[in-house]
């Protein structure tokens, strides 16, 4: 969905983007991305239509890829979560309270049915920055 007239895609000098992508990705539109200096990788999809994250996580690791930043949405860290591929967590907590039932969670997966089956962080650190606490640690699924 990265149109080519992101910034993203005009990083330019010795960065470039990657951009992975599903089989059904108009041709047109690889080519578009494409010229703008953009490096396309097709990868395959999992059942529910997203990218399978084993398979994107092998094509990093082919470039000497062995750290990763997952900065995404709620669907995204929900889905590595989901798929056990998430080692550690660093959330910004605002001082702030929506209050609103229909607001988009942290992590919208699967989740547990039980407290005691829940992602834990294993030594959290918690510091301020500015209004926010960023609260992290490494992960750890929890115990039955």
């Amino acid at each position: 969905r990265t149109p080519a007239s992101a910034k993203l895609a005009k990083v330019g000098g010795a960065l470039r983007t990657l951009i992975m992508h599903g089989p059904n990705v108009p041709a047109r539109r690889r080519l578009r991305l494409a010229r703008t200096g953009v490096e396309l990788v097709e990868v395959p999809l999992a059942s529910d239509g997203r990218l399978r994250l084993r398979a994107v996580l092998r094509v990093l690791a082919q470039r000497d890829v062995v750290r990763l930043l997952v900065e995404g949405g709620a669907r995204v860290h929900g889905a590595f979560l989901d798929s056990g591929l998430a080692d550690r967590a660093a959330v910004f907590v605002a001082p702030r309270i929506v209050g609103d039932a229909e607001a988009i969670p942290l992590a919208a997966g699967q989740g547990r049915a039980r407290i005691g089956e829940a992602w834990r962080l294993e030594r959290p650190r918690a510091r301020r920055f500015g209004g926010d606490l960023l609260v992290e640690g490494d992960l750890l699924r929890g115990r039955a």
